[in-house]
């Protein structure tokens, strides 16, 4: 395939995965998936076999044919490619278009993510496209009409915030706590909910192993918003606003 693509005259796989439409043309070759054009994915996919990914291997990112393929035949615009009924489904939620579809987040574009949960049939990371949908703007549904927050508020939510390669969970109930996810979906427990010190800072302790440093812990601090003309007067929905870690293993956040 590298080859073909450097000027080689190499033959494509009398057996392989593609075309992506398999004998129709594709819609619109010039558009952008993952990176790449659906021309390029197209001319890729005629280089695999469908014994790629079937045969013994230690890497990792080898799939096959369809894990490959299918969500990119669907994005491309191929006929009668659906995503798969058992996937993690759109970000947002049915019926609900992306605020930010060209937004970064973990190191990938909300619209290339949503593609990604579409086809995802592990229903363990479905909880990760929750997270990814949340940082890529998807509407929360905790927003108040009262003319104060209150604490109660916090009371069943959870709140993400996205930095680098990571995401950070928060939550304020009886089974609360403040969690680091990586992108390679590792789960880091900051620690876990120890209530509020005088109704301002919510304090979390025991959290996972770090070394010589004992077990992680962190704080978040509770602020006031500004209200803006457009709220009417409404408080809008919470949300961290940064996450720092000024000690090894001791995080805060707001």
């Amino acid at each position: 395939m590298v080859g073909a693509q450097c000027g080689c005259k190499n033959k494509p796989a009398h057996d392989a995965c593609g075309p992506l439409c398999g004998g129709a043309s594709l819609p619109d070759p010039k558009k952008e998936v993952y990176g790449q054009t659906c021309d390029s994915w197209n001319f890729m996919s005629t280089y695999l076999s469908p014994a790629y990914g079937i045969e013994p291997t230690e890497n990792p990112d080898i799939k096959s044919c369809e894990e490959q393929f299918a969500d990119i035949a669907y994005a491309c615009g191929c006929p009668d490619i659906k995503p798969p009924t058992e996937g993690c489904g759109t970000l947002c939620g049915e019926g609900l278009a992306l605020p930010l579809p060209m937004k970064v987040v973990n190191a990938r574009t909300c619209q290339d993510l949503e593609l990604m949960s579409l086809f995802e049939k592990d229903t363990k990371e479905c909880i990760r496209y929750e997270i990814f949908g949340t940082l890529c703007g998807c509407p929360r549904s905790d927003v108040y009409e009262e003319d104060c927050f209150k604490l109660e508020h916090l009371q069943n939510e959870t709140y993400y915030f996205g930095a680098g390669g990571s995401a950070y969970s928060v939550s304020f109930d009886d089974d609360g706590y403040f969690a680091q996810v990586q992108s390679n979906g590792d789960l880091f427990v900051i620690g876990v909910f120890n209530g509020f010190d005088n109704n301002t800072v919510a304090m979390f302790g025991g959290g996972a192993p770090c070394g010589q440093y004992g077990p992680r812990s962190g704080s978040v601090s509770i602020v006031e918003d500004v209200l803006t003309p457009e709220s009417n007067g409404a408080s809008k929905s919470p949300e961290i606003t940064y996450v720092i870690e000024p000690l090894v293993c001791v995080y805060q956040a707001e």
